[in-house]
């Protein structure tokens, strides 16, 4: 694996021209015209560096039910981010059982990230950039000032450009949802060091329109772009044989949801009324090749259970009733269908009549090929696109546990 890493930097540095001792302004691994300014300047939406967090009865006197966060359990401790907070700041940047994390949440793209920042950048902190990439927030190091994407989790500009992020498996679901899987979870407090007013979101009904602040290679008018409302969430999955998007559309009518596409046994668990989709491998020599979700509950979670193909019965957290085996929960997140889109043109696209990747192509001339066709890419293309996804695949191979326990 090491060798295929080195290999791939080798090639990408082969077309990439270097930058003048870490710096140019020049040197991008996305298109330079691309990143654009967001409004604020670099801080001027201030990450959080001393979070404070509150008990959940404190919490609950503050969030209703329906309140959105994103939520993380690290050496057993959960934590939850409510994203009326996050709107504010973006990043958390705090310390979990003595390793350095930042919590990362873009509200124009629906996308909330952790990473372990000593794995990644040698324990810095990250900052807001003030600017964009197809919308989405581009972080910065403050010990390097290299820019990076949050979706692609990677180095696009600056001192460290290729550099991977380390992402960990994070939850994005309702309050009600996570104080009732988690009643012991620890909550980020309003005391933030900031006078904002954390009742209101600053981007009012973004989340429920149509509109799209800055350009976008989403297409209102063509597929598979138009099916889906742009804010509809969609799981964002990376395998070894590339990214899977799934829209919470779809998973409504199929809340079992088994990637039949992927050459990895992938299940997606969905409880639609509490916006939480959780992703895990299976093992078909255990599991057969199907799941449903039952009317049954399970008394720990008081969620409904979900039953394979075989009569084994799991619970929300992946969690066998009838042994002590568990799934193990993939590193996916959700994000906007117009910010996937534009991210992964090329994705597999797990729609209501299938799974198909359409042809698309995006501002940069690369063109895509239906997966019921197999016609290869057959327009120009630039370097710097195919290594961002090739390099992703990697880190997710190479990071990827024991599947089954």
């Amino acid at each position: 694996m090491v060798k295929a890493q080195a290999l791939l930097m080798v090639v990408m540095l082969l077309f990439i021209p270097l930058p003048n001792n870490g710096q140019n302004d020049d040197v991008c691994l996305v298109p330079c015209n691309g990143i654009v300014n967001g409004g604020p300047g670099i801080d001027g939406i201030p990450s959080i560096d001393n979070p404070v967090y509150i008990t959940k009865d404190e919490a609950d006197k503050q969030w209703k039910g329906s309140d959105l966060v994103a939520g993380v359990v690290i050496d057993g401790q959960a934590y939850a981010f409510p994203y009326l907070i996050m709107n504010w700041h973006e990043i958390v940047n705090d310390v979990f059982g003595n390793v350095r994390y930042a919590l990362t949440y873009c509200p124009l793209t629906g996308s909330a990230l952790l990473f372990d920042r000593d794995k990644s950048i040698g324990g810095a902190t990250f900052g807001v950039s003030g600017k964009l990439f197809q919308n989405n927030l581009v972080m910065y190091d403050r010990d390097t000032m290299t820019y990076y994407s949050q979706m692609y989790h990677i180095g696009i500009k600056g001192k460290d450009i290729g550099n991977l992020l380390d992402p960990v498996p994070i939850v994005e679901t309702t309050w009600r949802a996570w104080s009732q899987l988690f009643p012991d979870t620890v909550v980020l407090s309003t005391e933030t060091g900031y006078s904002r007013d954390y009742s209101r979101s600053p981007y009012g009904i973004y989340d429920e329109s149509k509109s799209i602040y800055f350009s976008t290679h989403y297409d209102f008018e063509k597929e598979p772009d138009k099916l889906y409302h742009p804010k509809n969430k969609t799981v964002v999955i990376t395998t070894n044989e590339g990214v899977h998007a799934v829209p919470f559309g779809v998973l409504k009518d199929n809340p079992a949801y088994v990637l039949d596409s992927t050459n990895e046994s992938i299940v997606i668990f969905f409880i639609g009324e509490e916006n939480l989709a959780l992703t895990y491998y299976f093992d078909p020599a255990v599991s057969g090749s199907s799941f449903k979700k039952l009317d049954e509950i399970d008394s720990s979670t008081h969620f409904p259970l979900f039953e394979d193909e075989n009569g084994n019965k799991w619970n929300i957290l992946g969690k066998s009733i009838d042994s002590d085996k568990s799934l193990v929960q993939v590193n996916s997140f959700n994000a906007f269908w117009f910010a996937v889109i534009s991210f992964y043109p090329n994705a597999f696209y797990h729609l209501n009549n299938g799974t198909v990747q359409y042809q698309t192509t995006n501002d940069l001339n690369i063109t895509g090929y239906s997966i019921n066709d197999s016609k290869s890419y057959n327009g120009p293309f630039l370097l710097n696109l195919l290594v961002i996804p090739t390099l992703l695949l990697i880190v997710m191979i190479s990071n990827k546990k024991r599947k089954y326990s």
